[in-house]
């Protein structure tokens, strides 16, 4: 980075500006509703800023009135509506109320703007009322 200091912290408490390392953005995302049982969806989807990040995804399932759920996937992936392979989703199995997991943490190091979506796949036999939630959150490492 010509001209930039790479590191800055008031130490503080106070945000780290944009384009240092260390600079943390969350988004919330959904809910959404399942399009059809054992299919992969997006749960919603931010654009990344050029740069190198470690970026984490949380999805939550609200089951509402759906019936005969038995599990939840979810996974960060570039590609829409496309769990990674092979398997580096994250799983939780859903015996009763609502569930929540967290997707595997990876690093994103790209020289351009990227779309990452947060993406779930929900077994049930009827969606009713369900619907996914979630969160993506990076922090800037490089």
């Amino acid at each position: 980075m010509t001209n930039k200091q790479l590191l800055q912290s008031a130490g503080d408490g106070t945000a780290i500006p944009a384009g240092y390392i260390g600079e943390y953005v969350e988004t919330s995302l959904g809910p959404t509703a399942p399009g059809s049982s054992q299919n992969p969806f997006n749960v919603g989807s931010v654009s990344i800023p050029a740069g190198r990040w470690r970026v984490v995804g949380y999805a939550y399932l609200s089951i509402g009135t759906m019936a005969g759920n038995n599990y939840m996937l979810c996974d960060l992936n570039t590609t829409s509506a496309t769990l990674r392979s092979p398997t580096r989703w994250a799983q939780c199995y859903v015996s009763n109320g609502n569930k929540g997991t967290t997707c595997y943490t990876f690093e994103i190091n790209s020289s351009s703007s990227t779309t990452l979506y947060l993406i779930a796949q929900v077994d049930f036999s009827s969606v009713g009322s369900g619907t996914v939630s979630g969160a993506i959150k990076y922090t800037r490492i490089g």
